[in-house]
């Protein structure tokens, strides 16, 4: 043997050999492993974001329901206010009517009441006596 050589055992060389082999092989799964993290989150993510859509797709149907219920409720107090507004109008129509009618029996009956006596008296003759 030459004095700078150093002579090795073949089970040190093995053992070294499964060393460095062992820590290589933690060191190449590291670095393959951040990429699998990076994907699987990034796929988490995925799932959330499509999770949190559905959630909102189905909160906008039920808002639109909602609102399609308001409409509906609007609508049908809309056209009842404005059967009762013409059922008011009418009503008013007729007292106002009602008002004209009876202030001309009152004009007609004042106006009988003024007439003179003569005119009444000729009335109340037959036909059959002049």
């Amino acid at each position: 043997m030459t004095p700078m050589a150093i002579h090795l055992d073949p089970a040190w060389i093995a053992l070294i050999g499964t060393v460095v082999g062992t820590v290589g092989l933690k060191v190449a799964e590291h670095f393959l492993g951040k990429g699998r993290i990076k994907i699987d989150d990034a796929a988490r993510i995925r799932d959330e974001l499509r999770q949190e859509i559905t959630a909102n797709k189905q909160e906008i149907k039920e808002l639109e329901d909602e609102v399609e219920k308001w409409r509906a409720d609007y609508y049908d107090l809309r056209d009842k206010y404005i059967q009762l507004q013409t059922e008011l109008t009418l009503a008013l129509q007729k007292i106002k009517d009602e008002a004209a009618v009876q202030a001309l029996l009152e004009a007609q009956t004042h106006a009988l009441d003024n007439l003179p006596k003569s005119v009444l008296d000729y009335k109340k003759r037959s036909p059959d006596a002049t």
